[in-house]
């Protein structure tokens, strides 16, 4: 019981502080959303280039690159999260 005791303090001293953590989420927002809005744009136009290769294969795959346009929906709302997690 211990050791289990012990490992919790060792992550405790991991925590950083929550004004830090605010100020990196309110940093690195809107370089997420971009990134997400153009990984979904990536993995939808990607279609073409199984298409290109396997064009009878890519038939079966257009759904799921279809499912890739559902993550441009993420893209806005890092707009809208929080940081409201507590850990502890």
């Amino acid at each position: 019981m211990q050791s289990i005791k012990k490992s919790f303090n060792f992550f405790e001293c991991l925590k950083e502080p929550e004004d830090f953590l605010n100020k990196k989420m309110d940093h690195y927002r809107t370089l997420s959303a971009i990134i997400s809005f153009l990984l979904a744009l990536q993995g939808a136009v990607s279609w073409i280039w199984d298409y290109y290769i396997d064009s009878i294969g890519a038939q079966n795959t257009i759904g799921l690159r279809l499912y890739f346009l559902l993550f441009i929906l993420v893209a806005p709302a890092f707009k809208y999260i929080k940081n409201n997690l507590n850990l502890v």
